[in-house]
């Protein structure tokens, strides 16, 4: 046995066990390489189960058991969590592994017999018919980048009822992260006719750190309640960027809000958009909700939502504090003064201002703003025409120009008398939870279910001016605001003036601007075949497309020119339209099928010749190979190529 083995075997061993820690699991790897993601964090469509660990940005690392236990199931996928396990802990916790390389040779033994029997690769879950015993430490798996994400290992500790359970609160490690989280940004979103500085909009405060703690650098005053999102991030102790461990907030020193995903339950990993400000967060950019009401707030978040206690508030001067906590115990205090009041709501002609009419919409309220320079009058008015009745609405006076109350009818609203425009036509529903509602604009409609939303909300369903290289057959629409996502079922339809020549290449996306791209969203006709369906999760741009490009398929490359060396082959694959269908992904090598697996990541078909139930490195010569491959995106545009891989 050489050296490096055992100082190898040395670190198996005593992986996590730090002196004075009584936390129950060991570390899941032979070393530390630092916390890229934790639980709870935000994603576009929920909240992280787990947490995710850097593997020095390789593969092959091995992974152990982090107690004693028995595994009872492994996963193989394309996509999500790629090659995962089930480890069923002595203590009743359920630790979930993901993306990995490959599983142990007992399992991996398992596997390959299971792939024999069925004939072709396995996808999805398998249980052992008798689960393998293994104890704290024993190496189960080894750490890859196979589903989504590049080389990490994800893990989750779940209890029988569903919930997931902070691993960094359970496992013995040594956290180096050595900096305190960072409040960058307070945004204070108005609610119905309060006035933040007398303005009915969204005011973001840059934060200001002086002497430790975090403030605005002046005194807003606020009018009534308000919504508080706080930008707040935390380095790790490999420097990204993840949510912090704790916030608690006092009010004039009386505590009033504590948020702390510990425990979440499975119904709280699907409200993300009640945690985080869809409109704003992003992976590595996160905007916590600090005033989510109690009946609809995850169970993680717990005291009275901090901007409608404003309303009770004395007149005077207030303070709140935030104290923002990180994994490894450093705190950030963001101390907040305001004055509760009302700010002369004068009307002034700031250019720093801005000069067009705009729409401003929260919760159910929904106000046109029309700044000073456009009023044409002292006191302007607008007349609303809907399907029942023509009503004239006189504006509140604010710092920024004159506010016009709209109030969504069963049509469209029709605002007359806007200065300096023609008539403007709004399309905007309040939608109720215990009622279904309908927008319509162009030829698309968004159709709410009884159920949609935990409280009453406004929407506005317009037309849209993002372009991509996509082009669309009827014109985008945007639905807003994309603040939050949806408790129940929301659909939006297209109507198109006849029926497409391929309806299975017909799909509706929601724009992804930064990338000048469209997320495929599963697709379904309805009627006549020319409306076709989508469910949607949030608000945002939507658009419907016909994708008649098959994917494109590039030269094999092979990880060795030697053929005795080769374990993998890889060919580009990608599709800008509808995206790859990896279901679809087929091979052969010299004339004999090999299970290829698709990486999104990397946009690439890999052929894993040790991976299937039999070694296919056999099938590899010096000189000329032939490769066929095959692939369909989602709108089933085949491409089908043949190669050769020249080998010495």
């Amino acid at each position: 046995m050489t050296w490096y083995t055992l100082l190898w075997t040395a670190w198996l061993t005593m992986a996590g066990t730090w002196p004075g820690d009584d936390r129950p699991y060991r570390w899941p790897l032979p070393f530390q390489d630092g916390i890229s993601s934790v639980v709870g964090e935000f994603r576009s469509t929920h909240l992280h189960a787990g947490i995710d660990l850097r593997t020095r940005k390789k593969t092959g690392f091995p992974v152990t058991a982090i107690g004693d236990g028995e595994i009872t199931q492994i996963g193989v996928f394309q996509t999500n969590m790629g090659r995962s396990l089930v480890l069923r802990l002595a203590d009743g916790v359920t630790a979930v592994y993901g993306h990995l390389s490959r599983f142990s040779p007992p399992l991996e033994t398992i596997r390959r017999d299971l792939e024999r029997r069925e004939g072709k690769r396995f996808v999805g879950w398998f249980s052992l018919s008798g689960p393998l015993p293994v104890s704290a430490g024993t190496v189960i798996a080894y750490s890859g980048e196979s589903g989504v994400g590049f080389p990490h290992l994800h893990l989750e500790l779940r209890q029988a009822d569903g919930s997931v359970l902070d691993p960094l609160r359970r496992l013995r490690f040594q956290n180096d992260d050595s900096q305190p989280p960072q409040c960058r940004s307070l945004l204070i979103r108005s609610r119905g006719a309060s006035r933040v500085d007398g303005i009915i909009g969204e005011t973001v405060l840059p934060l200001v750190t002086r002497h430790g703690v975090a403030q605005t650098p002046s005194v807003p005053v606020l009018s009534g309640p308000v919504d508080l999102v706080l930008r707040c991030v935390d380095l790790s102790d490999s420097k990204n960027l993840v949510t912090p461990a704790l916030i608690t907030a006092s009010l004039d020193g009386q505590p009033r809000f504590r948020w702390l995903p510990e425990r979440l339950s499975a119904a709280d990993l699907e409200r993300v958009g009640e945690v985080f400000d869809m409109e704003h967060s992003s992976i590595g950019s996160y905007w916590i909700n600090l005033g989510t009401p109690p009946a609809t707030s995850p169970g993680f978040v717990q005291g009275d939502p901090l901007g409608e206690g404003f309303t009770s508030l004395a007149d005077g001067a207030h303070t709140l504090e935030v104290t923002v906590t990180d994994h490894a115990g450093q705190s950030t205090l963001l101390r907040f003064d305001f004055v509760k009041g009302t700010v002369p709501a004068l009307v002034t002609s700031d250019e720093r201002l801005p000069q067009a009419p705009r729409l401003f919409i929260n919760r159910e309220s929904a106000w046109w703003i029309v700044p000073p320079a456009l009023a044409g009058a002292p006191t302007p008015s607008l007349s609303i025409d809907d399907r029942r009745t023509t009503q004239t609405i006189v504006p509140l006076p604010t710092r920024d120009g004159w506010a016009f109350p709209l109030q969504a009818g069963e049509g469209p609203l029709v605002l007359r008398g806007t200065p300096g425009s023609s008539p403007l036509e709004l399309d905007l529903v309040t939608v109720r939870p215990e009622k279904p509602g309908q927008v319509r604009a162009g030829a698309a409609t968004v159709a709410f279910s009884p159920g949609a939303v935990a409280a009453g909300r406004t929407f506005l369903l317009g037309p849209s001016s993002v372009q991509t290289a996509l082009p669309g057959l009827v014109p985008p629409v945007e639905l807003v605001p994309d603040r939050e996502t949806f408790a129940g079922e929301v659909k939006i339809c297209f109507a198109l003036p006849g029926p497409p020549p391929s309806p299975w290449q017909v799909f509706i996306g929601r724009a992804r601007p930064a990338a000048s791209s469209w997320q495929w969203l599963p697709t379904h006709p309805e009627g006549s075949g020319t409306t076709f369906a989508a469910t949607i999760r949030r608000g945002g741009v939507y658009g419907i497309f016909r994708d008649d490009i098959p994917p494109r398929l590039g030269k094999p490359v092979g990880d060795s020119r030697r053929h005795k060396r080769v374990r993998s082959v890889f060919l580009p694959l990608f599709d800008l339209e509808s995206g790859i269908d990896p279901e679809t992904v087929a091979a052969t090598l010299n004339g004999h099928p090999v299970v290829p697996e698709y990486d999104p990541d990397r946009w690439r078909v890999i052929l894993d010749l040790t991976d299937g139930p039999d070694d296919l490195r056999v099938l590899l010569r010096a000189g000329v190979n032939d490769i066929e491959c095959s692939a369909a995106d989602r709108a089933q545009n085949l491409v089908h190529k043949a190669f050769r891989l020249v080998l010495k």
